[in-house]
C-alpha cells in the first residue's frame, strides 16, 4: 500500500515498496508546464528543464545524467 504525504515546502511524497525486485526507483514529477504558461512567459517550462542538467558548481553539464545511466538510471 503506498504512503502519501506533505513535506512541509509543499512537496508531495508517495512511498511504495516492492519487494518483487531488488531494485529502486526515484521519479520527480512537477505539476506545471508549458500548458500552464501565458503568452508573456512562453517558454519559461521548457528554459527551467534544461536548466536542470547544465550541471552545477561542483558537477558539470551532463555529469548527473551520465552518473545516474552508469547506475543503470534514466532521466527524461
Amino acid at each position: 500500500m503506498a504512503i502519501r504525504y506533505a513535506l512541509p515546502n509543499g512537496l508531495t511524497v508517495v512511498f511504495d515498496e516492492n519487494h518483487a525486485a531488488k531494485v529502486a526507483a526515484f521519479q520527480v514529477w512537477v505539476k506545471v508546464g508549458s500548458a500552464d504558461e501565458r503568452p508573456d512567459q512562453a517558454g519559461l517550462a521548457h528554459l527551467h528543464e534544461h536548466m536542470l542538467f547544465k550541471g552545477t558548481e561542483r558537477r558539470g553539464p551532463g555529469e548527473i545524467a551520465r552518473d545516474v545511466e552508469a547506475h543503470g538510471g534514466e532521466i527524461n
